[in-house]
């Protein structure tokens, strides 16, 4: 607990780490999206903590085997069933850097080329929700 503290305090304290935790998520969120992925939420509500995206609409992804591929490529990502559409969730906090959400970025490219994904982009009623949610 105190070596914890001891790497909080020369992080910066919740300043400095939550600045992380945010560039995590704007590196993961600008690639994720040149994919084709989309957050469920509009940017201004975005977590520096956890982001949920979007199932693609491609009839070729399944989030079961998403799961497993990126899982081989080392990294554990969560479903979104929490909400009324497919979603999944990646988190930005822990031991990672700006450096480490690249690389998931480039996992999920790879997984998707893998899965034989053409498109990332979501089906279109969920924007349209995720329109009138931010309405």
């Amino acid at each position: 607990f105190l070596e914890a503290l001891k790497a909080h305090e020369a992080e910066g304290g919740v300043a400095g780490r939550g600045a992380r935790y945010a560039r995590n998520r704007d590196v993961l969120v600008a690639g994720m999206r040149e994919l084709g992925f989309e957050t469920l939420l509009a940017s201004r509500w975005l977590s520096p903590i956890i982001v949920t995206f979007f199932c693609p609409a491609d009839e070729n992804f399944v989030f079961s085997r998403f799961y497993e591929l990126m899982k081989a490529k080392g990294f554990i990502i969560y479903p979104g069933k929490l909400t009324a559409v497919d979603s999944f969730r990646i988190g930005c906090i822990g031991q990672m850097d700006e450096h480490v959400m690249r690389r998931v970025v480039t996992a999920s490219k790879e997984t998707l080329a893998e899965m034989g994904v053409v498109s990332a982009a979501p089906p279109a009623a969920a924007l349209e929700e995720r329109a009138k949610l931010a309405a």
